[in-house]
């Protein structure tokens, strides 16, 4: 069934509009036609938002009742969308969406009956010629085409990609390509814009082509939204107006500095991108002064009818000149200082009879409280006559910059007396009139002496100010230069030291381009201590430099100059995010607890570098959050800025609220979408993670950071190992990809592999202390003593604060019979965590069997110590501690120290019997430590069986712990029951020792090894037969 009339200007809209990608469009079309649905509800079936959608179809059933009544041209805001892009040229897909309902003042750009062809309907974006996809365009020229922008009366813009450069561009290709006078007109458009060169406040032109008959030119691909959208739905104040306008015309007196006039200036056509910096476009009117040959001809009208100067109204194209585009920055400011344009009407007649034979209404007749000095600065560039304007684009902005420093304007009001006499003058009627002559003679004589007055007091003001302003002058200019070589250096620092860029590149980026741009940041506050924009972006430089303390105090200096800007105040919250999280210190999570014989001691998080400010900063960022949420910041970024508070905080399910709403603003935020996924790793939904993650790589597949992420969520090592081969393709200059598919490789003990990527990963870069501990286990597995040593020295020289690396060297040199050696490294432990109860029990044991028994009983017991303990059990426990340690002085012997730690075991089984459930398990963690003190005593004093009996009481070892089965077998090997030592050595093979390597350096297994049948055994155990 086909789409009802309704439904198909629905999809027109969505499709104008952009609000949904063309094959979402496309597969809700077929899904409508297939089950002969509403076409709405098939788009609510794919989660489009029910508000925006219901307002659409309103306008389309508006559409479709308005044809039935004849043809008309589009007047309400979804018609005007459907026939012209939402944005301007450079528009991205992001912001041709469709968020709400536009201002019904945004009227199209007309041309005059003279060059409008009659008739004209709509063509293809395309020539037939062209490979096509999907019914849209592939490829121009030698770009790529993503997406459709937006398309207007003359033209269709692209999202598109260059293939060699990697870089994305806003492509414009010419709709109708019959008519010389449009491919004129295009191609000056490109011409104009290339001709301006670069400027911050323009947008640039990149490349100008043609294709079998389609003409096409590149532009910067802006991500941000159009200066209409800022005005009528973001409401923008009066100030920020103001500096939007200052900054266009900056950008617009470089044009008119290159012989550019624009002629279409109206809020659409100035894009606002991501930080809030203004840029010109659309200059497909443009007029370039002082040409041989123009499309134009006398008597058109070419524009936009509310924002055409008079002159262009009265299609007197050869005055239309540099005031004329004066007079189009004063409806801009106009209509963001009221939310309308200076005039409006039933049609475009009246419109233009106003623009011609009216003057505007004061904007503070609409908005009481608009600054005087920033309505007379209106009314000025909106004077019928082009004398009475500025007279450049440029001393228009140096006005607009004396308002917002708060110095005296130059502009004066236009006085009454001289707009009357230029009504009369205009007034042929009044010139024929006898008595009126009289009347204007005596007022001509008033108003001579009037102009002669305030010519005179002008001429004054002027001389007076003239060598002041010279002065200010150059010293703004140079202050500017500084802050867009600043801006420019910055941009730059910042794609260079984006993590995916320095992941790939596998090293630290080049500060030069930062440093570039403090130098100049910092000459441009040297010279004006209050320049705005200058510490705004001198405090984003501090913070990606890693200064945040600094950027703080920047940004406060910045919001000191205006409290309530919105992306100074997101700048600052991030910046004291960054110094919250530092000051909460480096957290480390160690994790042994499957190791039994400590219950709940096991696992330790400890925080290093703590700064006891932690808590003041804390509730700062707090009140940087509230100020964000009030500054009128768009939602996904405040909630965004929420989100990673709570996950500092340790709230990640709090975190994943805030970044789901975050998306629920905006769906393209990847920075939400990627935060979201490592708090669904902190809240251990690692299914949800792996989703998340899955998704991202498919938006971002060359990003490695992502491949490493998601290839740790998998469940299995053939799951995951794709993804770290991808990651290593990726970047493979970079060693961490080689390290972390080498550590994946040790762990599931591929020795070999593990070998070859983290050799590689030290040839790239060798001081990396992560693969040198890789390589330390990797020999102690395979029974390599010298060489496992000589890799974990040279890790703890790289990285001396890796605490748990000393513990692990210290396991290592107690296997190898190294007491003394693995004490001094367990004291390194210790030192960074002393309350970890697995490090004084490892030290304990080591110190017992060097014959430290009172210290090493010490250790024991402030391990125990360290559990979980009601009131009266811990007083009993001191006391009979205090009793036993007299005892622990006086024993020689390791057998009667083993008798001491079986009376221990003995109290620690009534203390047991005296505590609830809830304590229960750390009391039988603490029988089981008592139990291998007692086990290594009998070891040392050789009676073998008890020492069998003492591990007996322990609890039969998991599937993932071999100590129990491991320490067995090294009993009866040193009692000479070989058989039962293998048989004990296989239980520990079954329960995950894949290797024999601390077999071939403990020396308790010596006698073991030095029988005539270990390679056989060696043999068997490595084949699992």
């Amino acid at each position: 069934m086909p789409l009802s009339p309704t439904d198909t200007v629905l999809a027109r809209l969505v499709a104008a509009g952009g609000f949904l990608p063309a094959a979402a469009l496309e597969a809700a079309v077929a899904l409508a036609t297939a089950d002969k649905i509403p076409l709405r509800d098939a788009l609510l079936k794919g989660g489009t938002a029910a508000d925006v959608l219901a307002s659409l179809e309103a306008a389309a059933r508006s559409a479709v009742a308005a044809s039935s009544e004849g043809p008309r041209r589009p007047s309400s805001s979804a018609e005007t969308m459907a026939a012209r892009p939402p944005a301007s040229d450079a528009v991205t897909k992001r912001n041709s969406r469709i968020d709400g309902p536009r201002p019904a003042s945004s009227t199209p750009t007309i041309l005059s009956p003279h060059s409008q062809p009659a008739g004209r309907t709509a063509v293809s974006p395309s020539h037939p010629s062209l490979p096509r996809r999907l019914g849209r365009l592939d490829r121009v020229g030698k770009y790529e085409i993503i997406d459709e922008l937006g398309r207007g009366g003359m033209g269709v813009v692209y999202k598109a990609r260059h293939p060699g450069l990697d870089r994305v561009v806003a492509l414009k290709t010419l709709l109708a390509t019959g008519s010389e006078e449009h491919v004129e007109r295009f191609l000056r458009e490109a011409r104009a814009a290339a001709r301006m060169g670069k400027h911050p406040n323009l947008v640039q032109v990149h490349d100008v082509g043609e294709e079998n008959g389609v003409f096409y030119f590149t532009m910067e691909y802006i991500e941000g939204q159009a200066f209409d959208r800022e005005i009528h739905v973001d409401k923008a104040p009066p100030r920020r107006v103001a500096e939007v306008v200052e900054a266009v015309a900056r950008g617009l007196a470089q044009a008119h500095a290159e012989g550019i006039v624009h002629r279409d200036l109206k809020p659409a056509n100035v894009l606002i991108d991501l930080t809030k910096r203004p840029l010109l476009t659309d200059f497909g009117l443009a007029k370039e002064v002082g040409a041989g040959s123009s499309v134009s001809v006398a008597g058109q009208i070419l524009g936009t009818p509310a924002y055409m100067s008079p002159e262009q109204a009265e299609g007197k194209l050869d005055q239309v000149n540099e005031r004329s585009d004066v007079y189009g920055l004063g409806t801009v400011l106009y209509e963001g200082l009221t939310r309308k344009p200076p005039f409006e009407g039933s049609g475009n007649i009246e419109i233009l009879r106003k623009v011609t034979g009216v003057d505007p209404v004061p904007p503070s007749s609409f908005v009481p409280g608009i600054p005087r000095d920033l309505e007379v600065i209106c009314l000025k560039a909106l004077s019928k006559a082009p004398m009475d304007r500025y007279e450049s684009a440029a001393a228009m902005a140096d006005d607009l910059d004396r308002f917002l420093k708060g110095d005296p304007i130059l502009a004066r009001p236009i006085p009454w007396t001289v707009r009357l006499a230029r009504k009369a003058l205009k007034n042929r009627l009044v010139s024929a009139l006898g008595v009126a002559a009289v009347a204007l003679l005596v007022a001509g004589s008033f108003l001579t002496a009037k102009l002669v007055r305030e010519k005179n007091d002008r001429e004054r003001t002027r001389i007076a100010l003239e060598g002041e302003e010279k002065v200010r002058e150059a010293k703004r200019k140079r202050v500017e230069d500084h802050v867009l070589k600043g801006r420019q250096s910055l941009e730059k620092a910042e794609r260079s030291m984006r993590p995916d860029v320095v992941a790939i590149a596998g090293q630290s980026a080049s500060r030069e381009p930062l440093d570039a741009a403090l130098t100049e940041l910092d000459a441009a506050i040297l010279e004006d201590a209050n320049h705005f924009e200058a510490r705004r972006l001198r405090a984003r430089a501090l913070r990606l430099g890693g200064n945040v303390e600094e950027a703080v105090a920047e940004s406060d200096r910045a919001l000191a100059l205006r409290p309530d800007d919105a992306p100074a105040l997101y700048d600052k919250a991030l910046a004291a995010i960054d110094l919250y999280r530092s000051a909460k210190g480096q957290v480390s999570v160690v994790d042994y607890s499957g190791f039994l014989s400590l219950g709940g001691q096991g696992r330790r998080r400890v925080v290093l570098h703590r700064d006891p400010r932690a808590e003041e900063l804390r509730a700062k960022v707090s009140v940087d959050l509230q100020k964000l949420a009030k500054a009128g910041l768009a939602e996904a970024q405040s909630r965004y800025a929420e989100g990673i508070l709570a996950q500092l905080d340790g709230r990640p399910a709090d975190a994943i609220a805030a970044y789901e709403k975050a998306l629920v603003a905006d769906p393209f935020l990847v920075e939400a979408v990627r935060a979201r996924a490592e708090a669904l790793v902190a809240l251990g939904k690692h299914a949800e993670a792996r989703a998340a993650y899955g998704d991202l790589v498919k938006a971002l597949p060359f990003d490695p950071l992502l491949r490493a992420s998601l290839a740790g969520l998998q469940e299995t090592y053939e799951a995951g190992l794709p993804h770290l081969d991808k990651t290593v393709e990726l970047a493979p200059k970079a060693a961490w990809t080689w390290r972390e598919r080498g550590l994946v490789h040790l762990v599931y003990d591929r020795l070999e592999l593990a070998d070859r990527d983290l050799k590689k990963a030290l040839e790239l870069d060798p001081s990396d202390a992560n693969a040198m501990e890789g390589m330390f286990m990797a020999a102690s597995l395979i029974g390599e003593g010298e060489v496992a040593e000589a890799w974990g020295r040279k890790s703890l020289a790289a990285d001396a604060e890796d605490y748990d690396l000393w513990f692990q060297m210290g396991i290592f040199l107690r296997t190898v019979g190294r007491s003394a050696d693995a004490i001094a490294c367990f004291d390194k432990a210790l030192a960074a965590d002393s309350q970890f109860g697995l490090y004084l029990w490892a030290r304990g044991r080591t110190r017992l069997q060097a014959g430290l028994y009172q210290e090493g009983m010490r250790d024991m017991f402030d391990a125990v110590a360290l559990g979980d303990m009601s009131p009266t059990a811990r007083r009993f426990f001191d006391a009979t501690r205090k009793n036993l340690e007299k005892e622990i002085e006086t024993a020689k012997e390791p057998a009667k120290l083993a008798t001491l730690a079986d009376q221990i075991t003995g109290l620690l089984k009534l203390l047991m019997s005296m505590s609830g459930d809830d304590r229960r398990k750390q009391y039988e963690a603490s029988v089981h430590t008592l139990r291998w003190v007692a086990s290594d005593m009998y070891e040392k004093a050789e009676k073998w069986d008890q020492a069998l009996l003492a591990i007996k009481e322990l609890p039969e070892p998991a599937s993932y712990d071999w100590a129990i089965s491991y320490r067995r077998a090294r009993i009866c090997s040193e009692k000479a029951d070989f058989e039962e030592a293998k048989r004990q050595l296989r239980i520990s093979r079954d329960h995950g020792m894949a290797r024999l390597g601390a077999v071939r350096m403990d020396d308790g297994f010596r006698r073991l090894r030095d029988t005539d049948g270990w390679p056989s055994f060696v043999a068997e155990f490595v084949t699992g037969q």
